[in-house]
């Protein structure tokens, strides 16, 4: 009796060690890109009928996408007397993508 409760307690502490082990495997392939981030840009980037960024502009990674691109986040201070326009629409955490194009002359300024 005291052999089969030994045991038991064996394969339980066991598969509670594996199984941490496979989460913190997890954990730690999913936070591959932390929240703290960030990359800078080396060159001029152009974003058709917007504008550029400067290069040593910081952007954070948001995801990588399997269609071969990374989705970037920038973000923007906009100080509270200048009036901007709200946008209404019914789709929730809406993002709108933008193509970043190398700087020259053609760019929109």
């Amino acid at each position: 009796m005291k052999k089969l409760f030994s045991s038991k307690w064996t394969v339980f502490f066991s598969g509670f060690v594996f199984g941490s082990l496979v989460f913190s495997l997890y954990l730690y392939s999913m936070g591959s890109h932390s929240a703290n981030e960030y990359f800078k840009l080396k060159g001029d980037y152009c974003i058709d009928d917007v504008g550029h960024l400067k290069s040593g502009t910081l952007l954070q990674v948001d995801k990588e996408m399997s269609e071969g691109f990374t989705r970037y986040i920038l973000y923007l201070n906009i100080s509270d007397g200048e009036e901007i326009e709200k946008y209404k629409t019914k789709e929730k955490d809406m993002i709108i993508p933008y193509w970043l194009n190398i700087k020259d002359t053609t760019c929109f300024e």
